[in-house]
């Protein structure tokens, strides 16, 4: 958890942060978006590392983007802001990740408006 480099330059949030990667795993959802209308997915992908192994769990990242796609349609009213995408998928995967395996894997969601 520690890189080596220095001598007490690691603070606890960074070792925090290290822990929770190597015990849960991280999960990455790139989602495309139309930019005159966020709520309109042209593409998902979800990425897992240290979570579960893709080719074994592929029908459940599949089921996991499906939720996503779920939770964004049913946003009732506009979607203003990249920040509310993201914040939709946070709570969506961590739930239904959460629902299925037990674990809690760090979510990161990257959302790039096309």
């Amino acid at each position: 958890m520690v890189d080596g480099l220095g001598v007490g330059d690691v603070g606890n949030v960074v070792l925090r942060d290290r822990q929770h990667l190597a015990e849960e795993g991280i999960v990455v959802a790139v989602i495309e978006v139309d930019q005159n209308e966020l709520k309109k997915i042209i593409n998902l992908e979800i990425i897992s590392r240290g979570f579960v192994f893709d080719r074994q769990n592929t029908a459940l990242l599949d089921e996991a983007s499906v939720q996503v796609k779920k939770a964004i349609a049913s946003k009732t009213g506009t979607i203003d802001s990249e920040r509310q995408i993201r914040s939709l998928v946070i709570e969506s995967l961590e739930r239904f990740l959460f629902d299925r395996t037990h674990r809690r894997p760090m979510v990161l969601p990257v959302v790039v408006a096309i």
